[in-house]
């Protein structure tokens, strides 16, 4: 008759396969959801789609906001969100845009209602924004009257930071 075989060897390698299963499930249950396929290309896209609107968000309000007692505040906040063509044709405009608001003591307050992106790409986009605003001034009887304005805002990624690089009323 023969002896019986040890199973002591055997019940070691299967001892240490289970501790390196373990091992390996507690790092997937920890890591996994961020190595899945796509995650890390749509947290991204979602953080860029964040920082844009963000960006279309404020230069619409710095842009609608005006107050006839404070204008270089106003012109300043619009200009340090503006590149390319609106912020040269912000500039050619601005002393014509001082002088009407100081004449007719016109003051505004723009809030943004919606935004939505048309198109996204990594350093640039399409977004359309609509925005209602407050608006008083001499031909108001300086009471104040609602304005409603739909945009869509040329948005242009430079050095890291959303800016607009065109904006236009649209209907």
């Amino acid at each position: 008759m023969a002896e019986p075989r040890s199973w002591g060897p055997v019940n070691g390698v299967l001892g240490v396969l289970l501790v390196v299963l373990v091992l390996a499930t507690v790092f997937f249950a920890v890591r996994g959801t961020s190595e899945e396929p796509g995650t890390v290309a749509a947290a991204a896209m979602s953080r860029q789609y964040g920082a844009v609107t963000a960006a279309a968000r404020q230069e619409t309000e710095a842009f609608l906001t005006v107050d006839y007692r404070h204008l270089a505040p106003s012109a300043n906040r619009v200009l340090a969100g503006a590149t390319g063509q609106f912020k040269r044709e912000y500039q050619e405009a601005e002393v014509h845009l001082r002088s009407a608001a100081r004449q007719s003591k016109a003051t505004s307050k723009g809030t943004v209602r919606a935004v939505g992106i048309g198109d996204l790409d990594g350093d640039s986009a399409i977004v359309y924004v609509a925005a209602d605003s407050t608006v008083s001034n001499t031909s108001t009887g300086h009471k104040a009257e609602p304005r409603y304005y739909r945009l869509q805002l040329q948005m242009t990624k430079v050095g890291g930071t959303w800016l607009t690089a065109n904006l236009q009323f649209v209907s």
